[in-house]
């Protein structure tokens, strides 16, 4: 018998077919699976995400922060303000994460650009990032992901938000983009 005592989850285990794999945790307290279980999106998945080729944006504010390989915890990540659950990185077997920095930025980077796409309300959270004085991961490479399609509604929203009138300094004046962009001011 699996359990013989009527414990919280014991007929769910019970209704168990041969080909189900089951793990039963015991001795465990209360705080303490209140932790664990965060670990695991499958056991605590997020209100609101969008979900990319790249991987998972994890919008909700307990996430924020959150490093997630194929829905397992790895680590926090402070420059992140979302958090995010990639599909394809490897591990090693301490479940480390074999990316450098600069790798977890472009994909975070490219995956908030098409989130962005996917669900067009995230457009003024995104603004906000890159309007942000602090660089985070979210738009570290945000210059090399954006397309056309994003620049002009980067656009849009500054000028719904501040006006035509008001200037704007970019890195790179000369480039074609900008051109365009101050043809429309």
């Amino acid at each position: 018998a699996l359990v013989e005592e009527q414990q919280p989850g014991a007929s769910s285990l019970q209704e168990l077919r041969t080909e189900d794999t089951a793990s039963l945790l015991e001795n465990l307290r209360e705080e303490e699976w209140e932790q664990l279980s965060k670990r695991f999106l499958f056991l605590s998945p997020p209100d609101d995400s969008v979900r990319t080729e790249v991987g998972r944006l994890l919008l909700d504010a307990r996430h924020a922060g959150s490093f997630y390989v194929r829905g397992v915890w790895i680590n926090h990540d402070p420059d992140l303000s979302a958090g995010v659950d990639l599909f394809d990185i490897r591990l090693d077997r301490d479940r480390a994460a074999v990316l450098r920095k600069s790798d977890l930025d472009h994909q975070v980077s490219s995956m908030w650009v098409r989130a962005v796409k996917l669900n067009p309300a995230l457009q003024q959270r995104y603004f906000e990032l890159l309007a942000a004085d602090a660089t985070r991961s979210d738009v570290a490479h945000a210059e090399l992901y954006c397309d056309d399609d994003a620049c002009e509604a980067i656009a849009a929203e500054f000028r719904r938000r501040f006006g035509r009138s008001i200037p704007v300094g970019l890195k790179d004046a000369g480039s074609w983009k900008v051109a365009q962009l101050r043809k429309e001011q």
